[in-house]
């Protein structure tokens, strides 16, 4: 079966959404528990934000990349193969 535009589409915006979401929803968790960790052990206030930044960013770009393999495997490679409503692991 071929993949149509409007899979492509619903794959991309499906990733955007959650990858942005479940990014900025993981991020003030770890922000906010980094910070206050940093901010119990004394660090001083200037210094917190960079280091929760360095943090931070990997972190989110892993669950972006989840949301993309997610996204890419349940509407573009799942439909090309035929294995529409079956998991595969990846």
């Amino acid at each position: 079966m071929d993949v149509t535009n409007g899979q492509y589409l619903k794959s991309w915006l499906l990733f955007f959404l959650v990858g942005t979401v479940g990014g900025t929803v993981f991020g003030m968790m770890v922000g906010g528990a980094l910070g206050a960790l940093l901010g119990m052990a004394g660090a001083p206030l200037l210094a917190v934000p960079p280091v929760v930044a360095s943090v931070e960013f990997p972190l989110c770009i892993f669950v972006s990349f989840l949301a993309f393999r997610w996204s890419v495997r349940t509407y573009i490679v799942g439909p090309a193969l035929g294995n529409v409503g079956h998991q595969t692991s990846a």
